[in-house]
């Protein structure tokens, strides 16, 4: 009763020592007779797989469901977290792209603006120029 149970191999254990105590083995100091005997293959079988190179093998098998769970979950938000920062850099690409097409209309309006301001400015003074000078081209002739 005092030993734990808590691990297959431990309940193993457990019950061997139950059998061990229900076949009238009570006491740790047997009187037995001894004689050796070649080992039965199948118990070398049984037992030659219990070792390892560490030492016992556990009795239960890894259960790596959850690993794998936890790992493809993992993955999915990779995944997700990347297409949803391809699609915010897009966007962000986006809204600078027309925000420089906005700077270079607006520079554009703006020069042809400036253009067309220092266009007629220089055609009144052009013509200015043009009636002065006409006079000046008289004057020259005239003389």
């Amino acid at each position: 009763e005092g030993l734990p149970n808590f691990t297959l191999e431990q309940a193993m254990i457990k019950r061997g020592c139950e059998v061990f105590s229900a076949w009238g083995w009570t006491s740790g100091d047997p009187s037995l007779e001894f004689k050796p005997v070649a080992c039965p293959k199948a118990w070398s079988d049984r037992v030659g797989t219990a070792f390892g190179s560490s030492g016992v093998k556990s009795l239960e098998h890894p259960d790596y469901t959850w690993w794998i769970i936890a790992g493809v979950a993992v993955a999915l938000i990779c995944v997700a977290i990347c297409v949803i920062n391809c699609f915010v850099d897009r966007r962000e690409a986006r809204k600078r792209y027309d925000d420089l097409e906005k700077r270079r209309r607006a520079k554009a309006k703006k020069r042809a603006s400036r253009d067309s301001s220092a266009a007629s400015s220089d055609g009144s003074e052009a013509g200015s120029e043009s009636e002065s000078g006409s006079d000046d081209d008289r004057d020259e002739c005239c003389q």
